[in-house]
């Protein structure tokens, strides 16, 4: 693992020996992990901060902007586990999922007191997805955790990603886009047939599109007022996409995009 300047110059390298390597990044933090593996590391752009095993394997990792390391791991007693980890690797957290189904992903908002994950409950004719949020506290003692809320859809649908932008949730599938606000979970009224790759660029969205299987990519930028600031065809093979502050790149063909927020 490596961190770069521009020019190719390399500030702090690691060695990270993993089988199917996975990195997040949230500000200053960057947790590499080892997917359906059994480890991870937080790192910020001149350390490591620590590297931890885990119990179950890993599914899915996320990272708040104060380090809070969020890990998604299945489990043989219940559908998965949340764990929590603060910014010296000390857990903090663990939630297992008994009613409401498998475990997806999970998000942080801006300023690390929500998280909100996702779970897919298949115990039944329909499978049902939940949106679990809960709230971080800073007391004495550390962070305490508590449940905040809990939302369901009746559309059958996979909440594969979730981003705050602000107050706002964002909730997505292969094809479509709903949102958490006033208590309620609702889809937006976008056309976006098959959604591709998402990233949070200050409090904009920019989502990878197209029309259809085979067609050819679109790029759409977002805000939080669910305008759409811009949207345009970029091409047909995606290669990378990556984020620094108000900047977003994008890799297509042989060709690269830069774009402010």
């Amino acid at each position: 693992v490596a961190y770069l300047t521009l020019s190719g110059n390399d500030i702090f390298s690691s060695q990270i020996s993993y089988q199917n390597p996975q990195c997040v990044t949230f500000g200053a933090y960057a947790v590499v992990f080892d997917l359906d593996g059994y480890n991870f590391t937080l790192l910020t752009q001149d350390a490591v901060v620590y590297s931890k095993p885990t119990i179950n394997q890993i599914k899915a990792v996320n990272v708040s902007s104060s380090g809070i390391t969020a890990v998604i791991t299945n489990s043989q007693e219940s559908y998965g586990e949340v764990l929590l980890f603060d910014l010296n690797g000390v857990a903090i957290s663990q939630w297992s999922s008994y009613n409401s189904g498998y475990p997806i992903a999970c998000a942080f908002n801006d300023d690390s007191t929500l998280l909100a994950v996702s779970t897919l409950n298949t115990n039944g004719a329909l499978v049902v997805p939940y949106i679990r949020q809960f709230s971080l506290t800073k007391v004495d003692k550390g962070i305490e955790v508590a449940d905040r809320a809990i939302y369901s859809t009746e559309d059958n649908v996979v909440f594969s990603s979730l981003f705050y932008v602000g107050d706002k949730l964002y909730c997505f599938t292969a094809d479509s886009i709903y949102q958490v606000t006033d208590e309620e979970i609702k889809q937006i009224n976008f056309d976006f047939a098959v959604v591709g790759r998402v990233v949070k660029v200050k409090n904009n969205l920019f989502i990878t599109y197209s029309d259809g299987v085979s067609q050819m990519n679109k790029l759409a930028v977002i805000n939080d007022s669910n305008t759409v600031l811009y949207s345009s065809s970029i091409g047909s093979d995606i290669n990378a996409v990556c984020t620094n502050g108000s900047l977003y790149a994008i890799s297509v063909n042989k060709r690269v995009f830069v774009y402010n927020a």
